[in-house]
């Protein structure tokens, strides 16, 4: 062999580097609450969203109209046997997502969702944990919370949801507006407030789209369902049962995150730099911030509790409390008609808490004062809010005594007003006829009763 050969053969390549392929950690298992949670969670959310969520998708929507027959037909029959129930039970669209049959479906889909809870448990007692199969359903809450929200912030960003008030809305009486109509004017008047809380949907939505940026999105979301389903709840929107669930779903998007947000949130105390290095110093000015921070507290309360108990709704009502229509109104003995030409001819006049008082003429303006009963003397007396110059006494007469009120007095109150002796007779209204108070609190409505 020659030397040539010889270092031919004794040449090596360097060794070629395997990396070792990474292998997974082993997952931890589930305590069996926790199993038992994710069980119902997939099976309620999936049941609720799903025929909505597939509806999205092209060519393979109509799996979801399948699903909604099935649905129907099941909330129809669960109807009927189940709850006895004789009300149609057909889907209508009215734009109300209160109706009985959507109440009867989510009774479908809670039931569903328990008794799927214990099947698959007994199925899959083996089980220990559930990690890939909770990427999957939070991808599918993700997703379907992010494009409802998008529905409902663009329709906001655009202003159609709410539009601004118009003609009809300007010649309503704030009393005949429905509590759902009155928000609905104040959201579409105030413009700016409206694309606010569209963009604070849109941008919670987008946030959602993306793994990384989900709990940011479910934060910001749960801020902002939180407004709207008190706002649905407060003013008697007939969206109720649907915001709540979304709120739910944008909870369940920060659950698995909620240890890092109170971190956040609520840090360690980290150390400070003492104000006072004399004990006896510290206690005495701690002793002193909290006595003003008490005083403080104590007198806003204090003066809220006061306030409040002249205010409030459910307190004792003032004398002439009430709304009156001006049944005949007399000028120096003469009647005057209920002409649209004569400012000075009295419509109607309205007593509420505070002393304060509202006389409406004709034509629809409105002067304001405050009040002031004699009920000894049986006299009343204006004051103007805006300009204490501005002074009416009158004498009343009342066939019952002015601190017992009923609902059908009959008040006749006679003065001077500026060189002219007036005579008006008051006939009380029944309160309830104005829909803002005799409207009531509906948990079932079949149409929006947006007026």
């Amino acid at each position: 062999m020659t030397a040539t050969q010889v270092s031919a053969a004794t040449t090596f390549e360097p060794p070629v580097s395997v990396e070792a392929t990474p292998v997974a950690p082993p997952r931890e298992p589930w305590s069996p609450a926790k199993r038992i949670s994710f069980r119902f969670v997939a099976i309620y959310f999936l049941l609720y969203s799903f025929g909505s969520y597939i509806g999205f998708l092209p060519i393979i929507g109509v799996v979801g109209n399948w699903y909604f027959s099935a649905m129907q037909a099941l909330t129809v029959w669960t109807g009927r046997n189940v709850l006895h129930l004789t009300a149609s039970l057909a889907v209508v669209p009215t734009g109300s997502g209160d109706t009985l049959r959507s109440y009867v479906q989510n009774f479908v889909v809670l039931s569903l969702a328990v008794l799927g809870t214990i099947v698959w448990s007994i199925l899959d007692r083996r089980r220990r944990e559930y990690s890939r199969a909770f990427v999957w359903l939070t991808a599918f809450v993700r997703f379907t919370l992010a494009i409802t929200m998008f529905g409902y912030g663009f329709a906001k960003i655009i202003p159609t949801q709410m539009p601004a008030p118009g003609p009809d809305r300007w010649i309503e009486p704030l009393g005949e507006v429905s509590p759902m109509g009155l928000l609905w004017t104040f959201m579409g008047y105030s413009y700016v407030y409206q694309v606010f809380t569209g963009l604070g949907e849109t941008i919670g939505g987008l946030l959602l789209c993306f793994r990384r940026t989900t709990t940011a999105g479910a934060l910001l979301l749960i801020a902002v369902l939180s407004n709207v389903v008190l706002l649905n709840y407060t003013f008697d929107v007939p969206v109720k049962l649907y915001s709540t669930n979304l709120l739910l779903m944008a909870v369940f998007l920060l659950v698995p995150d909620i240890k890092r947000v109170a971190q956040v949130l609520v840090p360690a105390p980290r150390e400070l730099e003492p104000m006072f290095t004399n004990r006896l110093a510290r206690r005495i000015v701690i002793g002193l911030v909290c006595l003003q921070l008490g005083i403080a507290v104590a007198g806003n309360v204090a003066r809220s509790v006061t306030f409040y108990g002249q205010s409030s709704p459910t307190g004792p009502m003032p004398a002439l409390f009430g709304v009156y229509d001006v049944v005949e109104f007399r000028r120096n003995g003469v009647a005057v008609p209920p002409l649209s030409t004569d400012p000075t001819r009295w419509s109607r006049v309205a007593f509420a808490r505070l002393n304060r008082v509202a006389v409406r003429s004709t034509p629809d303006s409105v002067i304001r004062f405050t009040s002031k009963l004699d009920d000894a003397n049986k006299t009343v007396s204006f004051t103007g809010r805006l300009d204490s110059t501005l002074r009416w006494t009158f004498a009343i007469e009342k066939s019952q005594s002015v601190l017992v009120p009923s609902r059908d007095d009959r008040i006749v109150v006679r003065g001077r007003i500026g060189a002219d002796s007036v005579e008006a007779t008051l006939q009380r209204v029944d309160e309830t006829r104005f829909l803002l108070v005799g409207r009531g609190y509906h948990w079932i409505q079949e149409q929006p009763f947006n007026r």
